[in-house]
């Protein structure tokens, strides 16, 4: 689940141009268990492979915002 929640930021940055976002301000967002995920993948990201022949790979996995909640 943390590669896929990587893969998903990830692949917003690549895609950025795209949908006119800012890829300074990609966020991750989720309640209980994805609350848990979103928080997870705040302390265990990289900042991507630039070597990778995969441009989505390239891209950081690190979330600029947050937002969990809990009930």
């Amino acid at each position: 689940m943390l590669n896929d929640a990587a893969r998903a930021v990830r692949w917003v940055r690549a895609h950025a141009a795209d949908y006119k976002v800012d890829v300074k301000r990609v966020g991750i967002m989720g309640s209980s268990a994805g609350g848990h995920l979103a928080s997870t993948l705040l302390t265990h990201f990289d900042a991507g492979d630039k070597n990778s022949t995969d441009a989505i790979e390239r891209q950081s996995s690190r979330p600029d915002l947050e937002f969990c909640a809990t009930r």
